[in-house]
């Protein structure tokens, strides 16, 4: 059975350096079983009510959620994106929960069957213009990250119309941010 590490993190406006972020990064609580992790689970703030800049990561607990991890360095990872319209902000707020939700439980699940030795964690990212639901995976091979892809979208019942696409953790920015794959 894998042990898993819940992670959370706020970012205050204009920080965003790379040793700020240890600084914000808290452990929450390891757990290998469901009853373990829904104890936690049930006492976090609802997205609906989280403020921007917040994160919440679910690794491996031998995985720190850092791209600088061994486990991370050459992988990748996917990511929904989910843009904020204020009108629609109690449904956007609903859907990313309901969808983190899915990707959790799949997760621990172990939904991902074979796929979920390449997966490192998932991450959750509150932002003002939009939230990102993401996967990182180990490395960047397109057969088995097209695979973990399609095993995203049907764990968490999206539909052909909700796109993720796969970015690489080294990706140089002189390169631009096109993604490796979509789907």
């Amino acid at each position: 059975s894998i042990s898993w590490k819940f992670w959370y993190s706020y970012h205050k406006k204009n920080q965003s350096s790379r040793e700020k972020f240890g600084s914000v990064l808290n452990e929450i609580i390891t757990f290998d079983n469901l009853e373990t992790f829904w104890r936690a689970y049930n006492n976090i703030i609802t997205i609906e009510h989280l403020p921007s800049n917040t994160d919440f990561f679910l690794f491996k607990d031998y995985i720190q959620p850092e791209w600088e991890d061994i486990k991370n360095k050459n992988g990748g990872r996917w990511i929904y994106d989910i843009a904020w319209d204020k009108s629609k902000h109690q449904f956007i707020s609903q859907h990313t929960e309901n969808v983190w939700t899915k990707l959790i439980l799949s997760l621990i699940g172990n939904s991902f069957e074979e796929m979920e030795y390449f997966i490192c964690g998932v991450v959750l990212s509150i932002r003002h213009y939009n939230n990102k639901i993401c996967i990182w995976t180990c490395n960047q091979k397109e057969d088995i990250n097209i695979k973990i892809g399609n095993l995203f979208k049907k764990n968490c019942e999206l539909t052909k119309n909700d796109k993720i696409y796969y970015q690489s953790h080294n990706r140089n920015p002189k390169d631009g941010y096109e993604p490796l794959y979509q789907l």
